[in-house]
């Protein structure tokens, strides 16, 4: 099926929705601005923009700032494309022919906001509204319940989490990028003497990502900086040993994210090796138990069990079970979040209405369906906190082997996180060919 026609899907099955709505909730339109640029504080440069991503999902096409998109109760769809005509900037020129090739999307360019405001004022009182500026929604005179109206972002969440064939497509593109820049950013670790920070700019280069539209901070951490979970001060000087190397980076395409995290041994420290491999046996392990039906929290306990007969194979935990060391929480100690999250347009993307109970250290709890796409991303980390608190814990303290955790703590710790997605008949590793150098 040509793209086209998968975007054609994608946007029906979405219009559907959003006509449903209106008739049921006797509204005109629907009204989704992508955004503003907006200033920071007593200042006059711009912050890094981030489009409205419930604009996004209907046409996807991130630096869309100033635009709108008008959803009418009939399906017609009319974006209202901002043309920047300045001149102390490049303009974005956005090209659209794509989307209104569907038939199902009519262009409207215009180049000075006060060309729609009559428009959207005229309207103010008939139709709802999603986006970021809320304050000047309620100036156009919408009410408070047409702004950002929970409801229908819960239902317009629901429909997120729902991956389209379209979507697919977009998130192999985002992974194409990621897993080139990593191929190469390993390939440095082991032949330059880069530092973190250098080593972010290569990384950039190599997945044609402006250092202003990461979905994330990218974590680039050579040795005991892998312990820091979000990690983001990148030294500017390469370490004078070299022991671990630990990197968390995603790419974007089109809006939507991938998120991919490797770690490397660099000297030769057997049980760190081990471990690393361990970690990944790990995720494979969760990968293979996901599948329609099932819990996520059914994959936090299991990360968590593999996590303590980890520790305990590698006499890092001694004369303790499985069960013993997951009743007094310490794999938890040594891999404190979650087994994954959504994936999407948001990096950590919707939550959705949560259907089952909320467990300590996943997000959001939910029941996987096709269509979700999920990163998988067990841990085990050497956190001088969270150590202190087990050796200060007398039930826990006399079964820790503090020679091995003395000799660990300086490689940080350990994460390795793949991207799947639930497909109808099969499952769908979209990091798979990474590690196939």
């Amino acid at each position: 099926m040509s793209l086209v026609a998968l975007y054609t899907s994608h946007v029906k099955r979405l219009v559907n929705y959003y006509t449903q709505y209106l008739k049921q909730n006797n509204k005109s339109a629907v009204w989704l601005h992508y955004g503003d640029h907006e200033l920071y504080f007593d200042d006059d440069q711009e912050k890094p923009f981030r489009a409205n991503p419930y604009a996004v999902h209907l046409i996807n096409e991130p630096k869309a700032v100033g635009s709108y998109i008008r959803v009418a109760q009939d399906g017609e769809i009319t974006l209202y494309n901002f043309v920047d005509n300045g001149y102390w900037v490049v303009p974005t020129v956005l090209d659209f022919s794509f989307y209104a090739s569907s038939g199902l999307v009519k262009v409207v360019d215009f180049t000075d906001f006060k060309v729609l405001q009559p428009t959207l004022e005229a309207e103010a009182k008939t139709a709802m509204i999603i986006g970021p500026n809320p304050a000047k929604y309620a100036e156009l005179g919408f009410s408070q319940a047409q702004i950002n109206e929970q409801e229908l972002l819960l239902d317009l969440q629901d429909l997120r989490l729902v991956k389209t064939d379209y979507e697919y497509e977009m998130l192999c593109q985002a992974q194409y990028l990621a897993i080139k820049a990593h191929r190469t950013v390993k390939a440095a670790v082991t032949t330059t003497n880069f530092s973190e920070n250098q080593l972010l700019g290569l990384y950039l280069q190599n997945a044609e990502l402006p250092y202003d539209a990461q979905g994330y901070s990218s974590i680039l951490a050579f040795n005991k900086n892998g312990a820091i979970l979000h990690y983001n001060k990148l030294d500017f000087e390469a370490p004078s040993e070299k022991l671990s190397f630990l990197i968390d980076a995603g790419a974007t395409y089109k809006g939507y994210q991938a998120d991919i995290t490797r770690t490397y041994c660099l000297d030769s420290n057997q049980l760190f090796a081990d471990l690393i491999l361990g970690v990944g046996n790990i995720k494979d392990e969760i990968i293979v138990n996901m599948r329609p039906g099932v819990s996520t929290a059914s994959l936090q306990e299991l990360m968590l069990r593999k996590t303590a007969e980890l520790l305990i194979d590698a006499e890092i935990l001694q004369n303790m079970d499985i069960d013993q060391a997951y009743e007094l929480k310490v794999p938890h100690k040594f891999v404190p979040h979650g087994f994954g999250h959504s994936l999407g347009i948001g990096t950590h993307d919707v939550r959705g209405r949560i259907k089952t109970p909320q467990v300590p250290g996943l997000r959001a709890t939910h029941i996987l369906d096709v269509g979700n796409v999920w990163t998988v991303e067990p841990g085990l980390y050497f956190i001088d906190q969270l150590l202190e608190q087990m050796f200060d814990d007398p039930q826990v303290a006399p079964h820790l082997n503090q020679e091995l955790l003395e000799e660990l703590n300086p490689y940080g710790g350990i994460r390795v996180e793949d991207n799947i997605m639930l497909q109808d008949t099969q499952l769908v590793n979209f990091t798979g060919d990474l590690d196939n150098m």
